[in-house]
């Protein structure tokens, strides 16, 4: 292009006609944009870290509960957000056009041992894989409702596993009969079973891993 090309231009764009992006997985441009990224003096590329810092405590405490989770960054740039998020327990994945940003990004990752992946690729082409659950192989919607039954103690999940192809819905339930101490000693009784003892974990003790499954010994009666 000659500067006569910009006199003789096209007073009004068409779009994506010139071109759809500023260059930004160019190596020289990516390099330049990553200072700008790293500026303290401007907010013009990334935040300023002070308000980063901000941004990250209300999306852990606020939006995520303080509870560890996986998180997907698109267009992460220098991984400024997954980076502190990491610090705080979640397994973060970044994706970013700009090799600059994600060059950097991996190497801050790196020194500071966190739970974070840097991918270098085009958010629009990029290959996510597929996510495989218990009711699909294919990419799906889960969701999950608890009930409990007080008359009857028993718990009841209901389960709707949405096809994201074809919006199609399969429901599922499971109940769960619930049974006191006393009504495990008398099922056990009828079926010829005493000497019952409990035990708060199925590892023996109650700060095990397991600690949601008790244990019960029983010895059938001799005859």
């Amino acid at each position: 292009m000659k500067l006569i090309d910009i006199i003789r231009r096209q007073s009004v764009p068409k779009p994506w006609d010139e071109g759809e992006k500023i260059p930004w997985n160019d190596p020289d441009f990516s390099r330049r944009m990553l200072n700008e990224h790293l500026s303290q003096e401007h907010d013009a590329a990334s935040r300023r870290f002070e308000i980063i810092d901000k941004h990250v405590k209300w999306i852990h405490n606020q939006v995520l509960k303080g509870n560890p989770t996986r998180i997907l960054d698109l267009g992460c740039g220098p991984g400024l957000y997954t980076n502190r998020l990491a610090r705080l327990g979640h397994r973060c994945v970044g994706i970013d056009f700009s090799p600059a940003s994600i060059a950097y990004a991996r190497e801050q990752a790196e020194e500071a041992g966190l739970e974070c992946t840097y991918i270098h690729q085009d958010i629009r082409a990029a290959d996510y894989g597929k996510e495989k659950g218990l009711f699909s192989e294919e990419p799906h919607l889960y969701l999950q409702e608890n009930f409990w039954d007080t008359e009857n103690n028993v718990a009841i999940q209901r389960y709707y596993v949405i096809d994201a192809a074809t919006g199609e819905v399969a429901r599922h339930s499971a109940s769960t009969q619930a049974y006191t101490d006393e009504e495990y000693r008398s099922l056990l009784a009828t079926c010829g079973f005493g000497k019952v003892v409990f035990y708060p974990s199925l590892g023996g003790s109650a700060g095990s891993p397991e600690g949601d499954l008790i244990g019960i010994l029983s010895q059938k009666d001799e005859e």
